[in-house]
């Protein structure tokens, strides 16, 4: 899973113009779809952060939300109820301590370009929000960290946000140690701010999403990444609908470790790369019907689905990507195997992803 950090202070309503207001609850109904959408998305906040929301009585968030639109005058445009509940949903999020191992932190003299933008919220939250910006610029110092986990879902705008600060205290003392040296030192990193849809798809990369993959549902991300990128190269590209519909079959994980396809394994960039071209049907793929003995197209009995294969290599023991086109006339990755063997896992349709 891919958790970006929340920025604290969108889960308060100040008094707002209505542009201000309207343009809080679009960032807040964008993550909030990202992830009903996206089962590999999740989002994690500060103890901290949840800790003030409800000691200054900013939670439960129904009441101060339907005051704020009713002075921005917006009752009749959104649903306070509909907006109580993306709060709460944002508020189960992961705790922040749990991704990373940099607890705590204590700082001075923190600048941070562009600077941050903190309209009227809460003032312990905006410490909060600063706080969470250095602990997220020591966290990507951490070898192994990954991109996503130390970038910061944010009303700010999008972009990197340049940190220079005093750090003065690292909890616990010896990640510290091993980041910064010896403190109190001065500490000047960046951070990448995601505030749009788009901005999370940059910064998440195809190839180690495959790398990292375990699930049917990684995979299917990395694909989904790799054909974004062809057609963001073509010039077609118009937002992650705009993708073709495809499924990964109930057999296609467990094929590719047999086939060094898996991982970083050998033949893992190609097999990433030419799933990506068969899902956008490119002009440069030659998917071919697969057929039996008899030279017959092979059908599955379950769906009536017809059987296709495409060259993924040819030297030494070809390897060949096996397809079902469904009835719906989008394709499910049945399996990788060998030439020789002449094989496509059946697989149950209402087990694909």
């Amino acid at each position: 899973m891919i958790a970006l950090t929340l920025d604290p202070t969108v889960l308060v309503f100040p008094d707002e113009s209505a542009a201000e207001l309207t343009s809080r609850l679009s960032t807040l109904r964008t993550w909030n779809r990202l992830q009903l959408r996206h089962p590999w998305l999740g989002f994690s906040l500060s103890r901290s952060a949840k800790q003030i929301v409800v000691e200054t009585g900013l939670y439960p968030a129904f009441h101060a939300i339907k005051a704020s639109l009713g002075k921005a005058g917006l009752s009749s445009v959104f649903s306070a109820n509909d907006i109580s509940a993306q709060v709460n949903r944002l508020l189960d999020s992961l705790d922040l301590e749990a991704l990373t191992p940099v607890e705590d932190v204590l700082w001075d003299d923190a600048c941070c370009r562009p600077a941050l933008k903190y309209s009227s919220v809460e003032t312990r939250l905006q410490t909060e929000l600063t706080r969470i910006v250095v602990v997220l610029a020591i966290a990507s110092r951490l070898e192994g960290s990954h991109s996503s986990v130390v970038a910061l879902a944010s009303p700010q705008d999008s972009g990197i946000l340049a940190l220079r600060c005093t750090v003065d205290v690292v909890i616990p003392e010896e990640v510290g140690v091993r980041v910064l040296g010896e403190v109190p030192c001065i500490v000047e990193s960046e951070v990448s701010v995601v505030r749009e849809a788009e901005d999370l798809y940059d910064l998440v990369d195809p190839q180690g999403v495959w790398t990292a993959a375990v699930t049917a549902g990684d995979l299917k991300l990395g694909i989904s990444l790799r054909c974004r990128e062809r057609m963001q190269a073509s010039g077609i590209y118009a937002g992650w609908a705009s993708i073709p519909r495809f499924y990964i079959g109930e057999h296609f994980v467990s094929s590719l470790r047999p086939c060094q396809a898996h991982c970083d394994g050998p033949h893992a960039r190609v097999v990433l790369d030419r799933s990506a071209m068969v899902v956008l049907r490119t002009e440069n793929i030659d998917i071919k019907p697969f057929v039996d003995r008899e030279g017959k197209q092979r059908f599955r009995g379950k769906d009536a689905a017809r059987a296709y294969r495409v060259h993924v290599t040819t030297e030494h023991e070809a390897l060949r990507l096996m397809l079902w086109q469904r009835p719906d006339g989008f394709f499910e990755l049945a399996n990788i195997g060998l030439k020789a063997e002449l094989e496509i896992a059946e697989g149950d349709p209402n087990r694909a992803f």
